[in-house]
């Protein structure tokens, strides 16, 4: 983890979030889900720092063009706060503290209120199938 935070690999990995390619976006998520789970506070700062959330609204809005469905980024957002929640890096403040961040992130980049709603509820109670 500090290597990754150290040799400047976080905003590479946030900026394959926009990749045209499909398997570099996922692997992206899922690298960006897993440093969620295990890093520590500077590495989630970092990322919410470079627009992780802002990124991951985006996708979660845009869904998957490339196939029928909306499985790879949806609930991307929450999916994310919830890893940030139950992981290992952080304390209980911390993770109060990102989570509020994120809530506030939400908040701000949402096309609607209605948008915000639901995905402030997803980050708050889970999301429903």
């Amino acid at each position: 983890m500090d290597e990754i935070l150290c040799s400047g690999e976080i905003p590479k990995i946030i900026g394959f979030l926009r990749s045209r390619e499909l398997g570099l976006r996922v692997a992206a998520l899922e690298c960006v889900l897993e440093l969620g789970y295990i890093g520590r506070r500077e590495v989630v700062e970092a990322m919410v720092k470079l627009g992780v959330v802002e990124i991951l609204m985006d996708l979660q809005r845009e869904g998957c063009s490339e196939c029928d469905c909306d499985l790879a980024f949806g609930n991307c957002v929450s999916r994310f706060a919830i890893q940030v929640e139950v992981g290992e890096g952080l304390s209980a403040e911390e993770k109060r503290e990102v989570k509020s961040e994120i809530l506030r992130i939400v908040k701000e980049v949402s096309e609607s209120e209605a948008e915000f709603a639901t995905v402030s509820a997803e980050i708050l109670w889970g999301s429903s199938p």
